[in-house]
């Protein structure tokens, strides 16, 4: 995450100070910049409130471009229309979503997952 050493640098910030800010080790820190590890959501989000970003904005803007969406037009949430394809569910969840920014919904949505893994038995 070659983003997080920019905007700490912008910030004139050394490694040890955000390291220190968000309670994690200068090593997890440099990794992180290195791109040798990724930060769970929880880190994400404190690291990105140090910094003063939205967490989303800490992602490197390089590489493949993000998958489109067929509910988002122009950056903002929406059932395509006509949408006779959806289900009934997903006209509702599509209802739902549109009062919510983009940025909650993804971040909420990992989470989500999250929850989703930890609650699926464990094998080995």
């Amino acid at each position: 995450m070659k983003k997080i050493r920019e905007l700490r640098l912008a910030k004139k910030l050394t490694q040890e100070q955000l390291a220190e800010a968000v309670e994690l080790s200068v090593g997890y820190i440099s990794s992180l910049e290195n791109g040798k590890k990724s930060p769970s959501i929880k880190r994400l989000e404190k690291i990105a409130n140090v910094l003063g970003v939205t967490p989303t904005s800490l992602f490197d803007e390089e590489g493949e471009p993000p998958a489109q969406c067929p509910f988002m037009k122009d950056g903002m949430w929406c059932a395509p229309a006509p949408a006779p394809e959806l289900d009934d569910i997903s006209k509702e969840v599509c209802a739902l979503l549109r009062g919510v920014p983009l940025e909650t919904k993804i971040l909420n949505y990992a989470k989500d997952m999250k929850k989703l893994s930890d609650l699926s038995p464990k094998r080995g």
